[in-house]
């Protein structure tokens, strides 16, 4: 009886030969595949090659014009390894970021792709324009449109294969805000050819008479200047601000129900289509002008702007406008105010407090001060006299009291619970003695010195457009001003 090994026929020589032959199909097939994407990226390297060394860009980029004119015209190619979108492109198909890899995928690139407009030197370390630089053409802003209402994910290809179908794209200039680094949701997209331009305008409705008339802050470009000036006065209001410090973080509870597996997978593709769909319907929005028109109307914005402006001061000057004051007066005026610059001369040619014990109270609060006045207040009316000085910010949770005298510091620690309710979260109020006072007085003293010789500074004083535009918003003048 044979077994079930006994009973299998060995597979047949044709079996095998079909085997075989199907695995090297397969592995053909792969490799093809391979060569065609290692062929795509040598096109993408030399095409991206062949736009730094464009008129187009040339014409606009000051560091490669300052480069050729130090090197001379053969440049080499570990400069371009510098070069973010380069270094990029090889290192995400090669997986490779060891600079000698590097130069040599971009130097078989350029071997194996031959380009009409370079040219390489024969150890391949080098390259070049085939024709010399003659300088920016006269009719770049002829060639050149102005686009607005681009998608938010659009880059400089995407753009470039929408508008090539009016004629070949030379540049494309999409600005990106310098903090998100997003696109400002307009562009600059520049022709081979007039006709391609006038071509693309057409196709999208554009007429001159029209546009002239718009609105300038109707302009993407210009709101995404306002919106850019705003975001700075914030940062610096921000910056010069002595508030609170660092707010709480708050960190989102999404992750803990956030969809996994195929319910992932489905919300994921579901975003990608409709956000592919809200793209598809952008470009069918989109708002196309002549850099003529744009500049025109750029041109506008910024001559209202100026006028806005001078408005502005010399309302400001009328409003500051000086009394008219008679001479006798302005004479007597004149003494007191040099009579009191002496005084406060003298003051701050001291250049030390006389130390005196026991009348610097420490106030010690549970939560941090927000609105010193108050604590001011409440210390002025509870005593019925003026304390010396109230040493007290905005964030701190401890400030401290210089009394007049040792019995007013003796006073203010007894009528602790008669100045300050519970409301005010105050946890102790005591005379400072021993090292805690020394310490104190020399804190003092310091920040005297400081203050007398120009290293502390309390206050930044604003000039130009920022205090002009600070006055505008504290006076709420019912005018739109926004500089450049």
């Amino acid at each position: 009886m044979k077994t079930d090994e006994e009973e299998k026929e060995p597979p047949s020589k044709s079996d095998v030969s079909d085997k075989e032959e199907n695995e090297g199909t397969e592995h053909n097939k792969s490799h093809g595949r391979v060569r065609a994407r290692r062929k795509k990226i040598y096109k993408t390297l030399t095409s991206q090659m062949e736009f730094y060394f464009s008129d187009a860009n040339l014409a606009k980029s000051k560091f490669m014009i300052g480069v050729i004119e130090k090197e001379g015209p053969w440049l080499s190619l570990e400069l371009f390894l510098s070069f973010n979108k380069i270094k990029t492109l090889i290192s995400e198909f090669f997986h490779t970021d060891e600079p000698q890899a590097q130069l040599n995928h971009l130097r078989t690139a350029l071997t194996k792709i031959q380009s009409s407009t370079l040219e390489i030197a024969p150890d391949g370390d080098k390259i070049r324009r085939k024709s010399s630089f003659k300088g920016p053409k006269p009719d770049e802003e002829a060639r050149t449109i102005y686009v607005e209402n681009i998608p938010s994910h659009s880059t400089q290809e995407s753009l470039q294969q929408i508008f090539q179908e009016y004629g070949p794209v030379e540049y494309v200039s999409l600005p990106k805000y310098t903090e998100s680094h997003l696109p400002k949701g307009f562009a600059f997209v520049e022709f081979q050819t007039v006709e391609s331009a006038q071509k693309a305008l057409e196709a999208y409705g554009f007429i001159s008479e029209d546009f002239e008339s718009k609105n300038p802050e109707e302009l993407q470009s210009i709101k995404s200047f306002q919106a850019e000036q705003r975001a700075t006065l914030l940062k610096e209001e921000i910056d010069n601000s002595s508030s609170q410090g660092e707010g709480e973080k708050t960190s989102s509870s999404t992750n803990a129900s956030s969809p996994t597996g195929k319910n992932k997978k489905k919300r994921k593709r579901k975003r990608k289509e409709n956000m592919e769909c809200e793209e598809d319907l952008q470009l069918m929005t989109l708002s196309v002008m002549s850099k003529t028109s744009w500049r025109k109307l750029r041109n506008k914005y910024l001559n209202l702007q100026r006028k806005n402006a001078s408005l502005a001061k010399q309302k400001f000057r009328e409003m500051n406008k000086p009394e008219r004051v008679h001479p006798k007066r302005a004479v007597q005026k004149e003494d007191e105010e040099q009579e009191e610059e002496g005084k406060e001369d003298s003051v701050e040619k001291s250049s030390s407090i006389p130390f005196v014990p026991n009348i610097i109270v420490k106030c010690v609060v549970e939560e941090m001060v927000h609105d010193p006045k108050v604590y001011k207040k409440r210390i002025r009316d509870g005593l019925m006299k003026p304390v010396q000085y109230v040493d007290v910010k905005i964030g701190n949770t401890k400030f401290h009291i210089r009394c007049a005298d040792e019995e007013q510091a003796r006073q203010l620690v007894l009528l602790k619970d008669e100045l300050f309710s519970e409301e005010n979260n105050i946890i102790s109020l005591e005379s400072l003695t021993g090292n805690e006072e020394i310490a104190y007085w020399s804190k003092l003293q310091k920040d005297r010195e400081d203050k007398r010789t120009g290293k502390f500074k309390t206050r930044t004083k604003k000039r130009g457009r920022t205090k002009l535009q600070e006055k505008i918003d504290s006076n709420n003048i019912n005018t739109r001003i926004v500089f450049e």
